[in-house]
């Protein structure tokens, strides 16, 4: 999806991380991201009851977030360009 939407600026990508930063960028010098990697708080994750990696959010143009999901599964990929689809639409 990443290499899809690159050049839509609508699109954006972005995964927050909720390890330590040392943690984090250890893992980012071993597995390269398409997109930002962001730290998010404690109590935001706490907060939000983010639980389960991945955890997918679409929001469309009027912030409102059009998809959730907890995990990725067959077809997870095709569901979510579907949302995105939606959202920009």
């Amino acid at each position: 999806l990443t290499e899809q939407y690159k050049g839509n600026e609508n699109v954006v990508f972005i995964s927050f991380a909720k390890s330590k930063e040392n943690k984090v960028r250890k893992f980012l010098n071993e597995k390269k991201f398409k997109y930002p990697v962001a730290l998010l708080p404690h109590d935001i994750w706490k907060a939000y009851e983010l639980r389960v990696y991945p955890t997918n959010v679409i929001i469309d143009r009027e912030g409102v977030c059009s998809f959730a999901s907890s995990g990725i599964g067959a077809g997870g990929v095709h569901i979510m360009r579907n949302y995105i689809e939606r959202a920009l639409n």
